[in-house]
């Protein structure tokens, strides 16, 4: 069995045998003379390190960023309504009950929900856009819980 790294369309390959086996991501790899890469347990390290700051990475931008995007969005919405409408029961102030409601409807809360998470996540203008429209219907069809 004969190890070797190649160089295949811009990407360093481990072959075995010429056939291609782990692409490693890594365009700036440089691997020593002394260093053997076929050894199960470097390239093993080496998948397990790559796969886990992957999934890090993963975790910390789609569960603990998006979703405390989410609930800034959320609560944006409700308190917003709920302070406006708490405003129009000041007499003579009851023509800003309408703001209030449209505020805490559901078109509304869903569509800042999205808004958050796309602005939250950095997007590009047309997903951040796409994301109040999907955000609106979800929340609409579905409901905060998806009930």
């Amino acid at each position: 069995m004969e190890c070797k790294l190649k160089n295949i369309n811009g990407m360093t390959v481990i072959t075995i045998d010429d056939e291609p086996f782990v692409p490693l991501a890594f365009k700036s790899f440089r691997p020593t003379a002394n260093e053997d890469f076929c050894s199960y347990s470097k390239l093993s390290d080496l998948m397990n390190q790559k796969t886990l700051s992957t999934i890090r990475r993963l975790f910390k931008t789609y569960i603990v960023d998006a979703l405390s995007f989410m609930a800034m969005g959320l609560f944006c919405s409700l308190i917003l309504g709920l302070i406006i409408k708490q405003i129009a029961l000041i007499p003579g102030l009851d023509f800003i009950m309408d703001i209030a409601m449209v505020l805490q409807s559901a078109p509304v809360v869903g569509g800042s929900v999205g808004l958050a998470i796309a602005l939250g996540l950095k997007r590009a203008p047309l997903v951040t856009i796409s994301a109040v429209a999907t955000g609106a219907l979800g929340y609409l069809s579905g409901g905060p819980i998806g009930a």
